[in-house]
C-alpha cells in the first residue's frame, strides 16, 4: 500500500511538470529550440493603419507613433483613465552626507489623493557632492528601499520587511555616484503590490476601481500602474534641486524592464530608456514563442496586462503589434536593451531581434541602430543610438550591466568632445555630402559633439560654429582626454601646405637598410593645423603625432612649436595685411576657412588666426567686435547701396573718399544693408551684413570674391569693386589690443587651458 502511494505521488508530480501554467521558475515545457519556432510575420512598424508607408519622421510623429501607442494601450498594457489626483511632496530628508561622505542622500514621500483615498510612494535618492544639477538613473526596486544599500539612514519602505542591504549586489550606488550620476528609486509595491489578490492596496482605487472586476478589458493593471509611477517620480524630479530633469534615465529589470519600456514609450520626458532582461511583454518578440510565452505570462501573472491581452494566449499570430514596435516608440531617444546568456526564459535573441527591427524607425532620424541582425558576442556591447549586450550569467542585474548602462548614458548625456583629424574637415549644414558647406575645422581643433546621425556628427567648433562633420574626420575623446590633449605640447603648421611622412627620408636616415622602403605619405597638412609634439627636431624634421594617434615626420621649416608661436604673435596692421596677401589667388569657396578655399569671413578668420586672434566665424558676428570706426558718409545724398548710375560721377568718387577717410590699414570693412527705422525711430528691419574685407590703405582692400583679390573702393579705379557703395561699417581689431569681444587664441579654453604655462604647453594645475 505504501509502495502504491509513492508511485501515485510520483505520477502526480510528473504530471505537474508536464502541465502548462507552471510557476515562472519551472520552465520544463518551454521551447528553446530555434528550429521549432513556427513561421511568423512581424507587423510593420513603418506602415500606417490605412496602409500608408512611413518614409519620414514627420509621418512617424504625426500619425504612426500615436497609432501604435493606441494599439499597445488597447490590446496589451491597458489604459489608466484620466483622474483628478492631487499630488504633494513631503521632504523627509533634505540632504544628508551618506556612503562615507561620498554622496548626499535625500528622501521624499510622494502623496497621491483623490477624495478619501490616499496612497504614498517613498523615493530614495543619492547625488554626488556638487552644486551642479546631475543626470539621474530612475530605477524602481523589488524588495524595498532599504535593501539597495547597508546605509542605516534609509527609511524602510512600507510594504517590505526585507533586511537592509538584502539586494545591494544589484545596486552599485558608489559606482553610479563616482560616474557623476544620481540614483532615484522607489519600491514598486508602492504603486501595485505584485500579487493578483492585492488590487485594493494598489494605486488603482485612485482611478475609481474598487476591484479588478471593475477594470474594463482595455484597462491598465500592474505594468500600467508601475509605468504611471515612473512618470509620477519624474514629476518630482523636475522639481528636485539636484536633478537635471532633461537627463533622466528610466530603467528597470525584468517586469520593471517592461514597465520602464512602457513608461518611456508614453512619457517623452525620459532622456534614455533602459530595459534589463525584460523578456516576454518587454523587449522580446512575442511571435517567436521561445521561453516565456504570452500564454504563460497571462496564466502566471494575470494582473500585469490588460484583459484584452489574454486573447493572444496561444494566438500570437493575431497580435496587431509586436515588441519591436514598443521599442520603436522610444525613437529618437537613446534606448538600451540588456540580456543574460543563461536567461533563456526571457529569450535573449528575441530581445536583440526586437531591437534590430526597431532600428528602421531610428533610421528615419538618421541614427544608426543595431548594425547587423546577427547577435553580438557575449560580453561585447554594441552602442549606437540603440545599444545592446548579452552577458554571461543568469537573470539578474550585475556590475557589468551597470558599467554598460553608465557608458551608454555617458555617450548620450555627458558632454562629448573630439579632435579633428583631417587637414581640413568640412562642416556641412545638414548630415549629407550634398548639403551646403558651412565651415571648415583645421586638423587638431578641439570640438564639442552635440548630436549623431549615422556616420555624421554635429559639432561645435571654437569659432563658434555648429554644423555636421563625418565621423572619420574626428577622434572622439572623454572630458579628461580632451583636457590632456589641450594641455599637451604641440606644433603648428606654418607653411601653406606640407606633408606628414611615415618615416624619415632616406637622406636623413644614417643607417638605411638595403631594400628598405622609401617613406610614404600619411596625410597632407595646411597652415594652422595642430599636431602633438613627440620629440625634438632631428635632421630637419620633427617627429609628431597626429590626432588619430599615428606617428610621423614633417619638415621642421614647415612647423613651429605652438606655445612659442603663440607668444610671438603680433596682430599689427602690417602683419595682418602680410598674412592676407598670402591668400591672394586662393579660390572662393562658400564655407571655406583654409588655404584650400575661403569665403569672405573665412579669409578674415584665418588671417587673424595666423596672427594669434580667434575671430567669430560669421561676418555678422565679426562686425560686433573690436572698436567701431566711423564711416563719414553723406547718406542724405548717397544712401548706402544706391550707387547705381553714379559710379562714374565726381560726386560719388568724392563721397567714397570721404567714407574711407577714417579707415586705417588692417580695419575690417563690412558691406550690406543698414538697419531701417520709421519716423518715430522704431526699427523696421535689422542690419544685414553680406560681405567683409580687410582695408589695405590707399582706398584698397583685400577680400574673397570669386577668389581672394585686391579691389578698390574708389570709383574710376581699374580694380573698382562694384558694390563699394554698400560699405556700411568698419571695426578696428588690428593694433587695438584686445578690444571688446576680441579673443586671443592663448586665452581660448579650446586651445590653452586656464593655468597653462604657454612656454611649454602643459598645465601647471
Amino acid at each position: 500500500m505504501e509502495y502504491r502511494r509513492i508511485i501515485t505521488a510520483a505520477a502526480v508530480i510528473l504530471g505537474l511538470f508536464l502541465t502548462r501554467g507552471l510557476p515562472a521558475q519551472n520552465h520544463e515545457e518551454a521551447n528553446y529550440d530555434e528550429a521549432a519556432i513556427p513561421p511568423y510575420t512581424l507587423p510593420e512598424a513603418l506602415v500606417c493603419n490605412d496602409g500608408t508607408p512611413v518614409s519620414d519622421k514627420e509621418t512617424w510623429e504625426g500619425i504612426r507613433r500615436q497609432e501604435l501607442l493606441d494599439i499597445f494601450s488597447e490590446e496589451i498594457y491597458g489604459r489608466l483613465p484620466d483622474a483628478d489626483i492631487s499630488t504633494t511632496y513631503n521632504i523627509l530628508e533634505e540632504g544628508s552626507p551618506a556612503l562615507g561622505g561620498k554622496a548626499v542622500r535625500r528622501q521624499v514621500e510622494i502623496v497621491f489623493r483623490r477624495d478619501s483615498i490616499c496612497r504614498k510612494a517613498l523615493m530614495l535618492m543619492y547625488f554626488p557632492f556638487t552644486d551642479e544639477k546631475v543626470p539621474v538613473f530612475l530605477h524602481f526596486n523589488f524588495q524595498g528601499n532599504q535593501t539597495v544599500s547597508d546605509d542605516p539612514g534609509i527609511i524602510p519602505s512600507e510594504y517590505s520587511r526585507r533586511p537592509r542591504g538584502n539586494q545591494k549586489n544589484r545596486w552599485p550606488v558608489g559606482k553610479i555616484i563616482d560616474a557623476g550620476y544620481g540614483l532615484a528609486t522607489i519600491h514598486y509595491f508602492d504603486f501595485y503590490l505584485d500579487r493578483k489578490d492585492n488590487f485594493t492596496e494598489s494605486v488603482m482605487p485612485l482611478f475609481g476601481y474598487r476591484s479588478a472586476e471593475d477594470v474594463p478589458d482595455d484597462g491598465g493593471m500592474a505594468i500600467s500602474a508601475w509605468a504611471w509611477g515612473y512618470s509620477r517620480a519624474m514629476d518630482y524630479l523636475e522639481t528636485d534641486p539636484s536633478t537635471d530633469a532633461s537627463r533622466v534615465i528610466v530603467a528597470g529589470h525584468s517586469r520593471l524592464g517592461k514597465a520602464a519600456l512602457w513608461a518611456g514609450a508614453q512619457d517623452t520626458r525620459f532622456a534614455v530608456i533602459i530595459s534589463n532582461d525584460s523578456g516576454c511583454g518587454g523587449a522580446a518578440l512575442s511571435m517567436r514563442r521561445i521561453g516565456e510565452t504570452v500564454n504563460e505570462i497571462n496564466k502566471i501573472f494575470p494582473h500585469w496586462f490588460c484583459k484584452n491581452f489574454r486573447k493572444y494566449s496561444w494566438n500570437e499570430d493575431n497580435l496587431p503589434v509586436d515588441q519591436h514596435e514598443l521599442l520603436a516608440l522610444a525613437a529618437p531617444r537613446p534606448l538600451y536593451v540588456a540580456s543574460a546568456e543563461e536567461d533563456r526564459w526571457a529569450d535573449p535573441k528575441g530581445e536583440f531581434l526586437s531591437l534590430w527591427h526597431a532600428s528602421e524607425v531610428y533610421s528615419l532620424y538618421g541614427y544608426k541602430g543595431m548594425p547587423s541582425p546577427e547577435m553580438p558576442e557575449v560580453n561585447c556591447p554594441v552602442m549606437e543610438r540603440t545599444g545592446y549586450h548579452i552577458r554571461t550569467g543568469i537573470h539578474d542585474v550585475t556590475d557589468y550591466d551597470w558599467d554598460c548602462f553608465i557608458k551608454f548614458s555617458d555617450k548620450w548625456l555627458k558632454p562629448r568632445y573630439a579632435v579633428t583629424t583631417l587637414s581640413v574637415n568640412y562642416m556641412r549644414e545638414e548630415p549629407d555630402f550634398t548639403a551646403e558647406l558651412g565651415n571648415q575645422a583645421l586638423m587638431g581643433t578641439p570640438v564639442k559633439i552635440l548630436e549623431d546621425s549615422g556616420y555624421w556628427r554635429k559639432i561645435q567648433s571654437p569659432d563658434p560654429y555648429t554644423a555636421w562633420c563625418v565621423d572619420l574626420g574626428l577622434k572622439e575623446m572623454s572630458a579628461d582626454e580632451i583636457e590632456n590633449y589641450i594641455s599637451a605640447a604641440k606644433v603648428i603648421c606654418t607653411a601653406d601646405y606640407s606633408t606628414v611622412l611615415n618615416a624619415l627620408p632616406a637622406s636623413q636616415r644614417p643607417k638605411r637598410k638595403s631594400g628598405e622602403d622609401a617613406p610614404e605619405k600619411i596625410c597632407d597638412i595646411v597652415a594652422g593645423d595642430l599636431l602633438l609634439a613627440t620629440g625634438k627636431p632631428a635632421k630637419g624634421f620633427r617627429e609628431v603625432m597626429l590626432p588619430s594617434g599615428e606617428t610621423g615626420y614633417v619638415p621642421e621649416e614647415d612647423t613651429a612649436v605652438f606655445s612659442e608661436w603663440l607668444a610671438s604673435r603680433d596682430p599689427s596692421p602690417d602683419n595682418i595685411i602680410g598674412s592676407a596677401m598670402n591668400f591672394i589667388g586662393v579660390p572662393y569657396m562658400w564655407g571655406g576657412t583654409s588655404i584650400k578655399g575661403v569665403d569672405c569671413s573665412g579669409l578674415t578668420r584665418m588671417v587673424w588666426f595666423m596672427n594669434g586672434i580667434l575671430l567669430p566665424r560669421n561676418a555678422s558676428d565679426q562686425a560686433k567686435i573690436g572698436l567701431p570706426v566711423e564711416i563719414a558718409a553723406d547718406t542724405v545724398r548717397f544712401p548706402f547701396g544706391t550707387e547705381e548710375g553714379q559710379a562714374d560721377s565726381p560726386e560719388f568718387r568724392e563721397e567714397m573718399l570721404r567714407r574711407i577717410s577714417r579707415l586705417q590699414k588692417g580695419d575690417l570693412i563690412f558691406f550690406g544693408t543698414p538697419a531701417a527705422t520709421d519716423s518715430d525711430g522704431n526699427t523696421i528691419s535689422g542690419e544685414s551684413i553680406s560681405h567683409v574685407g580687410i582695408y589695405t590703405g590707399d582706398g584698397k582692400f583685400i577680400h574673397a570674391s570669386r577668389l581672394v583679390r585686391i579691389s578698390s573702393l574708389i570709383p574710376g579705379s581699374p580694380d573698382y569693386y562694384e558694390l563699394s557703395g554698400k560699405m556700411i561699417k568698419a571695426r578696428r581689431i588690428a593694433g587695438s589690443g584686445l578690444a571688446e569681444g576680441v579673443e586671443a587664441i592663448a586665452d581660448s579654453p579650446a586651445y590653452c587651458l586656464p593655468g597653462t604655462d604657454r612656454r611649454h604647453g602643459r598645465s601647471d594645475r
